[in-house]
């Protein structure tokens, strides 16, 4: 609708001269004139309605900033609060992933074995969403709720472990971090470690296609009871559990603030 409206106003001069004798620019050039003029001033009274419109969004935005900023706790220490800190320092991992990225990559060499951990702060769960799973998704033949959809105050961390042995390829391992312990969901095994572990587009491709097996619930109970044993011999244990379930929430606070100071300065710019 609005083309045709600028049509209409653009016409009217052509129209309105009536002595060619006058005319002395082309009627494409008198409609070029007409359309910048109308285009400026519309651009000129947009300007000024978003002005106070920023303002306002501004104002939104910094008191959402303090908000959360006050979320934060004061033992931040080089952008790790302290207990965080203390269990990297002893654990034998490192955080290798930049801080500004929505992901984290620990990395450490224990037990002969290069460990690889990676999740993603931004998808932690806090609660299942009754919209989301229905009775009949959550609840089992013996009427007991899966504990993937347990409501609980801890988040739930999708997170992939990748134990490296030299001359023996990668064990890849998908697992859920919940109320401070791991629990194993899918593994398989990588003859080749450079597609287990590169973040490339084509290494995720060729880790869809791998076979993962069926649900490692649904295994021999006895394999479900050792491996997480034979997990905990390379340090994915309950203490990193824990750490996963504290530091996700607050390294995904973290990029937030970063992400709310940037919109508001751009907004008030």
């Amino acid at each position: 609708m609005a083309s045709r409206i600028i049509s209409r106003v653009v016409s009217l001069p052509v129209r309105s001269v009536r002595k060619p004798a006058l005319n002395i620019l082309s009627a494409g050039s008198r409609q070029a004139l007409a359309f910048t003029s109308v285009r400026s001033f519309s651009i000129t009274q947009l300007r000024g309605s978003q002005t106070e419109t920023s303002k306002a969004l501004a104002t939104v935005l910094t008191g959402e900033l303090e908000y959360e900023t006050e979320k934060l706790e004061s033992d931040e220490i080089d952008g790790i609060p302290d207990p965080a800190k203390n269990f990297l320092e002893s654990s034998g991992f490192k955080i290798v992933s930049p801080p500004s990225e929505d992901s984290v990559s620990l990395e450490g060499q224990i037990n002969g074995a290069q460990v690889v951990v990676r999740f993603v702060p931004s998808d932690i769960h806090e609660n299942y969403n009754e919209d989301e799973y229905d009775e009949e998704n959550i609840v089992d033949e013996n009427g007991n709720v899966d504990p993937m959809y347990e409501q609980s105050g801890q988040p739930v961390v999708f997170t992939k472990i990748f134990i490296t042995k030299p001359n023996a390829g990668t064990l890849a391992v998908e697992t859920v971090v919940r109320e401070g312990k791991f629990v194993v969901e899918l593994v398989s095994h990588f003859d080749d470690s450079s597609v287990a572990l590169s973040q490339s587009a084509e290494a995720e491709n060729d880790r869809r296609l791998k076979y993962w097996g069926p649900p490692f619930n649904e295994l021999d109970p006895r394999l479900v009871k050792l491996m997480p044993k034979y997990l905990a011999e390379f340090g994915i244990d309950d203490e990193l559990a824990i750490f996963i379930s504290e530091f996700a929430p607050f390294k995904e606070n973290k990029l937030y603030i970063e992400s709310l100071e940037k919109i508001r300065n751009f907004v008030s710019a």
